[in-house]
């Protein structure tokens, strides 16, 4: 596969791999790849989404190397609980979604081996920026994290 592919199959394994009883991401349904709003349609929640929604790519020089600034949204989608459970707040245990982003986060940061790796299997030269955002809409509380990626270099068109 070519340096984007690599990299959304990368992350969707990190954190599909984290899912499950005893896991870091235990209580997570899936992890999806594509539309937030399709996403925001399943009933199986919580559920943890993959978005490309854009990018760049500079030429370092001519007709050789390409690197790419990749930007992906990380979003984990939870139900909105009533006002005194909200799931955003409640830190009784860990069924809170603020609890589980933490958690998300860890599982991005950790290959599927569960060591820590930043590297994305080569697939990228290192992760360039983070920032996060929530929104409460309808039933639903999302914590929708940007990430922009810089890929490693790749000689033109030899993507």
């Amino acid at each position: 596969m070519g340096v984007k592919v690599d990299l959304i199959v990368e992350l969707h394994d990190r954190l599909n791999t984290a899912i499950g009883a005893g896991k870091t991401l235990f209580g997570v349904k899936r992890v999806c790849i594509g539309s937030i709003e399709e996403a925001r349609k399943q009933n199986d929640l919580p559920i943890i989404n993959i978005q490309l929604t854009g990018g760049e790519e500079e030429v370092d020089s001519p007709n050789l190397y390409v690197f790419d600034n990749m930007a992906l949204q990380i979003s984990l989608i939870h139900t909105k609980l009533d006002q005194v459970n909200n799931t955003l707040y409640k830190t009784s245990d860990s069924t809170g979604i603020l609890f589980m982003f933490e958690k998300m986060l860890n599982a991005i940061d950790n290959d599927t081996s569960d060591a820590v790796n930043n590297t994305f299997s080569a697939t990228t030269n290192h992760l360039a920026r983070k920032s996060y955002r929530v929104d409460e809409t309808g039933d639903n509380i999302i914590i929708t994290l940007d990430m922009t990626f810089r890929t490693k270099n790749v000689i033109t068109g030899a993507r």
